[in-house]
């Protein structure tokens, strides 16, 4: 290929190593600043092909310039990433390895056709497929592997390393391969080999993805079992003092007729109102139709009292929704209990508070949950959600009505005001 041309090459391969980085690397910045990062990447590494494909460079002069745009590339996707650490490391790493399909192809159809075009077509097509392919089977799972810390990161990079340096020596350095096409048979090789290994790799994330996913649904159910277990112990006490009730009335007859005979108006005044109040301690407090909802709002009212917050709740829940109840009313607590967390930081004991309320409009049920707040809520530049300590990126109830809302096809949103924050979502009603 023509010197011009091959300068062409590289910057199509550069392109698409940039636009790996940036669909596969979770951001630090938002959009404006993380591209401008790898829009600046993308000359700085220009300018590194020019003295490259200059005719006095030598080869030792090309390894160095490679090993400068290694560097270059690496420290951009550490500079944009949300995770600085051996995460981040492989995927960089594996952004190099996934443009070699690309390039080789685009090799051999200029060894076979001599023709610059046809190359370079060859080259963006194989890229772009093989990208499409990867954002519709594999994106969606890797980015929610990424947020998964864990020892498995720290050796992963170096088989994509090990891959790419391999690569590099059959096909780039101390020849080209298009003087030397007798190494083609093995390059093929070793992309099938790389291949069948990133199959091992995704198997091996999957299986860590079901773990991780089985140890949430068993807290999950740990944490609603919990609250179950709370609404129990209220009913079975509830039933207690109506046992009590029940074996005091005759004594209550018994006063009555004394005080009745005596005329003594006033102490029966007194014992009926000390009737009706041990009448209405004996009556569980509901807040909706809905059972999981009513146990959970109760254990989050305990909660409250407990951090001295004011509960306030107006609830419409009706028995049967469309949604999964038991998730629905996981959504509701984890949000209440981290407004509960959030409000007991407030230093006026009369500003702190946590409110739910719900609605059913047009067989839908809006569910707002608000509370007060100290000092400032930061907002990720990437996922426009709140930044929790709780966990990483942002807090776990945030976390929760998002997968809730996705899975449900539900609407959320939220809003901070005041020192306010409140979240609202929308999701369907049962016919």
């Amino acid at each position: 290929m023509s010197v011009w041309s091959t300068y062409v090459e590289y910057r199509i391969s550069m392109a698409f190593m940039l636009l790996f980085l940036l669909l596969y690397i979770p951001w630090r910045y938002g959009k404006r600043k993380t591209i401008s990062i790898m829009v600046c990447c993308f000359f700085l590494t220009a300018i590194l092909d020019v003295f490259e494909l200059r005719e006095t460079s030598g080869h030792d002069m090309k390894l160095k310039i490679t090993i400068a745009e290694i560097i270059i590339i690496q420290l951009s996707a550490f500079w944009i990433s949300e995770y600085r650490d051996f995460r981040t490391l492989f995927t960089g790493i594996t952004s190099s390895v996934y443009i070699l399909f690309g390039n080789i192809f685009c090799a051999a159809i200029y060894m076979v056709t001599e023709n610059n075009l046809w190359a370079l077509a060859g080259q963006v097509l194989i890229h772009g497929a093989l990208m499409g392919v990867l954002n519709w089977k594999i994106r969606p799972y890797y980015m929610m592997d990424m947020k998964q810390k864990g020892w498995f990161w720290k050796g992963l990079w170096l088989i994509p390393s090990l891959y790419y340096g391999i690569i590099y020596f059959l096909v780039v350095w101390p020849q080209n391969i298009r003087t030397s096409p007798e190494n083609l048979g093995a390059v093929v090789l070793v992309l099938l080999q790389i291949v069948l290994s990133y199959g091992i790799i995704l198997r091996m994330f999957a299986q860590k993805r079901m773990d991780y996913e089985l140890r949430c649904s068993n807290k999950f159910l740990e944490n609603y079992a919990e609250r179950i277990r709370h609404e129990a112990d209220i009913i079975q006490a509830k039933e207690g003092e109506t046992a009590m009730l029940r074996h005091d009335m005759r004594h209550y007859a018994r006063l009555l007729e004394v005080y009745l005979a005596n005329g003594e108006t006033e102490k029966i005044y007194e014992l009926t109102d000390q009737v009706n109040q041990r009448l209405d301690a004996t009556v569980s407090k509901r807040y909706c139709e809905n059972i999981s909802v009513n146990g959970v709002l109760g254990f989050c009212e305990d909660l409250a009292r407990k951090k001295q917050v004011r509960f306030l709740a107006e609830v419409e829940i009706p028995k049967q929704v469309d949604v999964n109840e038991i998730e629905l009313a996981a959504v509701i607590s984890n949000l209440l209990e981290n407004g509960i967390a959030a409000a007991a930081q407030v230093q006026k004991k009369e500003e702190r508070y946590v409110k739910v309320c719900s609605h059913c409009v047009r067989k839908q049920i809006i569910i707002e949950v608000s509370n007060s707040f100290a000092g400032e809520r930061e907002i990720s530049a990437k996922t426009g959600l709140p930044i929790s300590r709780n966990g990483e990126g942002h807090g776990y109830g945030m976390m929760s009505v998002q997968a809730f809302a996705r899975k449900n096809n539900a609407v959320f949103d939220y809003s901070v005001e005041k020192n306010v924050f409140q979240v609202r979502i929308l999701a369907k009603q049962a016919n």
